[in-house]
């Protein structure tokens, strides 16, 4: 019981610093939203699920966002206390990308009448 009670605080308080931290860092004016954060039992990674508006390419975003993790693990590892500070790996938001693929098909569905 309480590894999950320490997950939960780890993934909360990790899901703030991130989120700060990318409200910090904002190269092209966009807005990078946390929406949620995964890691396992052992709390070796802490998996980052972000939203990116407005959208430019999503492999240029990623990319652009990978090239701060060093900094955003180094922040996290000051603020929470571990034996070992997690890994850290970013992923584009399924909600997102499911949200974006229903539009496409209301779209060609529009074109389509």
């Amino acid at each position: 019981m309480a590894k999950k009670e320490r997950r939960r605080q780890v993934k909360k308080a990790a899901q703030k610093i991130a989120g700060q931290f990318f409200s910090e860092y904002n190269p092209q004016g966009q807005l990078v939203t946390v929406c949620s954060v995964e890691t396992n039992d052992k709390l070796s990674y802490l998996e980052f699920f972000v939203s990116i508006m407005p959208e430019t390419t999503e492999k240029e975003d990623l990319e652009r966002l990978e090239d701060k993790l060093p900094q955003l693990r180094k922040r996290i590892g000051d603020a929470i206390s571990f034996r070992k500070v997690p890994e850290v790996r970013l992923s584009f938001a399924q909600r997102i990308d499911a949200q974006k693929r229903v539009e496409q098909i209301l779209d060609k569905a529009k074109d389509g009448e």
